[in-house]
């Protein structure tokens, strides 16, 4: 069971990020805002922060917002975590400035996403 994580004040965490590592190279993160709500969408970024206007789960919104602050530390986490490992989806939450670890994902969308 894993521990229901919620911000200092209550409020539920709704954002997180799905970093996709290939080999010792984090290539982009999906960052999905306020994923609880009925105002849910989804960002793509680059290693850089640039953000790829790209649609790619039609369930949520696209949204071509500015990069979160702590996106350089989630790329750099999530190449630690992948370490030794060919590729490897990491999710991560960030919850009042500290990381919280999700899953491992080694086969997303049971190996049929078209990179």
């Amino acid at each position: 069971m894993e521990e229901f994580l919620k911000h200092a004040d209550g409020r539920p965490v709704s954002q997180e990020a799905k970093v996709y590592v290939f080999g010792d190279t984090s290539l982009c993160a999906f960052y999905f805002h306020d994923r609880l709500t009925d105002q849910a969408r989804q960002s793509l970024y680059d290693a850089h922060g640039n953000a790829y206007d790209f649609d790619r789960y039609l369930h949520y919104s696209v949204a071509m917002e500015p990069a979160p602050a702590s996106l350089s530390r989630i790329f750099e986490l999530a190449a630690r975590l992948a370490a030794g490992r060919d590729h490897v989806r990491i999710d991560l939450y960030e919850v009042d400035g500290v990381f919280h670890f999700s899953e491992f994902t080694f086969y997303n969308m049971a190996g049929r996403f078209g990179w």
